[in-house]
């Protein structure tokens, strides 16, 4: 899982410098336009986990040059890697891994901890913000046919799904000049769906809160609309410094008032209020983007950050990593063991006695594969001509065919063995006789110290076979 949060951290600034790029070749100056484009990186950040998990994957060529910087990431990491193609598991030889404590907390609960925290957090601050905005609406009044409110120190639009713009109580002191360009802004604001992408871009900040750019999205989303707005009152022919004098007296009163709500919604002061002036005041650049530049950018940023989502960093052969049931294996299980009869219970079954005396050793080799364990068994008999040698493949949930099969794994005939991990310790092997006989689980339990290995066979045999390890 660690891997899913960096290989995500590392595709989010990726794409994000695309859409930069791409808003930059096509010279898309617009703020609606950029707007738009940012918006649907927002999106794409909002599914970009879920897609990194499930969705499709495409191999993605790594310049020699960066090779080094990518394996280093990986590393680092120990996250999952894909296979390199012409390279079979066989071929591949991992790093032993020692066995180590297994503490009840370590850092990787602290972290999940910590970020279930902040999303807690930052879900709580939001669901407060989204029912404050529903209560300011249900009890504002209607007043010669606009919504006012004596709790709104400035205008503001609010409503997820059903934008709505309410006044404050103030507003009939305003002349007819100041109360159009202030309509002009907030229509603009409900007829481009600002509240709904402000509140997504809140929530994108809420789950992804350990991210900076979750944050930037969400203010310069906030930016850009309020810059699409003031654009769109001056496109109704208002004088510009009217319109900035407007929005500093607006600001003042906020200031005065000392009130600041924590609505999800749009406050026509709005954010960034100097750098919105300066542009006002510099000549707005009302740059009507055509419709086919905004396209070309949108397409562009999709289309981009749907390459970087689905793409993959193939490394060499020597940084794939085992799954981690072949890890357990390899640290708990790889070995040759020994049968100890003194620490077995065999019970009471006068056959399984007589074949116990006829046995002097039974002999367990198991080696880890990439997918699974190869076993091999040795059975030494009394009787001199009595030796049998057998060799199982067996891989983690795929059941095999086998037929003479050690006779350790209570397999007399043909049948099927599927082997499941339970945890580092225990393996499960369900057998599957092909007579239609039925089914048998057996549990094989390594010791705490890696010492003893344990065969337990279920009811009515309840057998245990106690193994010890060869050094």
């Amino acid at each position: 899982m660690n891997y899913v949060f960096v290989e995500f951290s590392i595709k989010v600034a990726l794409i994000v410098a695309c859409t930069g790029m791409i808003l930059w070749v096509t010279r898309t100056r617009n703020a609606a336009a950029r707007h738009n484009v940012w918006a649907s990186v927002m999106l794409i950040m909002l599914v970009l986990p879920l897609w990194i998990l499930w969705g499709p994957r495409a191999r993605t060529p790594v310049p020699a040059f960066l090779q080094p910087q990518f394996n280093s990431i990986v590393r680092l990491t120990g996250g999952p890697v894909e296979p390199v193609e012409g390279v079979s598991p066989s071929q591949v030889r991992a790093k032993p891994v020692q066995s180590a404590p297994n503490p009840r907390w370590n850092w990787k609960w602290l972290a999940a901890g910590a970020y279930l925290i902040g999303v807690c957090a930052m879900l709580m601050r939001l669901l407060i913000g989204t029912v404050s905005a529903r209560r300011l609406a249900d009890r504002a009044q209607l007043h010669k046919g606009y919504l006012t409110s004596s709790s709104c120190v400035t205008p503001i639009t609010i409503g997820v799904f059903r934008p709505l713009t309410i006044l404050p109580g103030s507003w009939m002191e305003w002349s007819s000049q100041q109360l159009d360009m202030v309509l002009a802004h907030e229509c603009e604001h409900a007829r481009r769906r600002d509240p709904l992408v402000r509140w997504l871009a809140l929530f994108n900040r809420a789950v992804f809160w350990f991210h900076p750019l979750s944050w930037w999205l969400e203010r310069h989303l906030s930016f850009l609309a309020e810059q699409a707005c003031d654009d769109a009152v001056l496109a109704c022919g208002h004088d510009p410094r009217d319109y900035s004098e407007y929005l500093l007296e607006m600001q003042r009163a906020m200031i005065r008032s000392g009130k600041r709500l924590s609505l999800v919604g749009s406050a026509m002061p709005g954010s960034f209020l100097s750098k919105r002036i300066k542009r006002i005041f510099e000549g707005p650049r009302l740059l009507r983007a055509s419709r086919k530049r905004v396209a070309l950018a949108i397409a562009g940023s999709v289309i981009t950050s749907g390459l970087l989502a689905a793409a993959t960093v193939p490394v060499a052969p020597s940084l794939r990593t085992r799954p981690p049931a072949a890890q357990a294996v390899e640290t708990k299980w790889a070995g040759t063991w020994k049968l100890n009869k003194v620490k077995s219970d065999f019970g009471h079954d006068p056959r399984i006695q007589s074949m116990l005396d006829s046995v002097e050793s039974i002999t367990l080799k198991l080696e880890p594969a990439s997918d699974g364990v190869i076993l091999k068994g040795d059975l030494i008999g009394t009787n001199p001509n009595m030796r049998q040698h057998t060799e199982f493949a067996l891989k983690f949930g795929v059941p095999t065919n086998g037929k003479d099969v050690s006779p350790i794994l209570a397999v007399a005939y043909p049948a099927t063995v599927n082997m499941v991990p339970i945890s580092n310790n225990v393996l499960n092997l369900t057998i599957t006789y092909l007579d239609g006989s039925g089914t048998q689980t057996l549990r094989f339990e390594v010791s705490s110290d890696g010492n003893a290995l344990t065969e337990f066979l279920p009811p009515p045999d309840a057998l245990r076979i106690a193994f010890d390890r060869q050094f």
